[in-house]
């Protein structure tokens, strides 16, 4: 996983945080399988990428410029590309 700052060895990184780690490991491919997301998260594509997007506009990230643009552009891509998740 990609690391920003060193972590506590006593700390666990927070599920946003691996969110955000996952999906720029996988941003340079256009972003990850579909079903890994589902597998490792528990959510549809869409459902990871709007709650991704989330966290990036919160600031909760601490993301570099650079790397906040590239997986907000990532979000945009797939957000539009899928059709619209359910909530019924």
């Amino acid at each position: 996983m990609v690391r920003r700052y060193p972590r506590r060895p006593d700390r666990k990184p927070t599920e946003s945080q691996m969110m955000v780690d996952y999906a720029w490991m996988w941003q340079p491919w256009g972003g990850a399988p579909d079903d890994d997301i589902l597998v490792r998260f528990g959510l549809p594509e869409q459902a990871f990428y709007q709650r991704l997007a989330n966290i990036l506009t919160r600031g909760r990230a601490h993301l570099t410029p650079h790397r906040a643009r590239s997986l907000g552009e990532l979000c945009e891509q797939k957000l539009a590309a899928s059709p619209p998740v359910s909530t019924c």
